[in-house]
């Protein structure tokens, strides 16, 4: 992928796009209620601290990829964030 296709995007569009694979080479997903929970608390947060601001989740890394007619994003980076 070159640095053209490189698109930020909002989590509706992010959790929008049609399936997301997580390849075999990737490490296990390994957040607990703790790690969630954690996040969320720091959007609230946020949130209520700086209403005209973005909150910046962090990357995203896939790669596009066909099977026959079907296309998915193999995740690259960005597993726990995903997920």
């Amino acid at each position: 992928m070159d640095k053209d296709n490189i698109q930020p995007v909002n989590i509706q569009e992010l959790l929008s796009q049609d399936e997301y694979r997580i390849p075999i080479y990737q490490r296990n997903y390994d957040w607990g209620e703790k790690e969630y929970l954690q996040l969320l608390e720091d959007i609230a947060d946020y949130a209520s601290m700086k209403k005209d601001k973005k909150y910046y989740i962090g990357s995203v890394v896939v790669f596009v990829r066909n099977k026959g007619l079907d296309e998915y994003y193999e995740t690259i980076d960005g597993q726990q964030r995903l997920t």
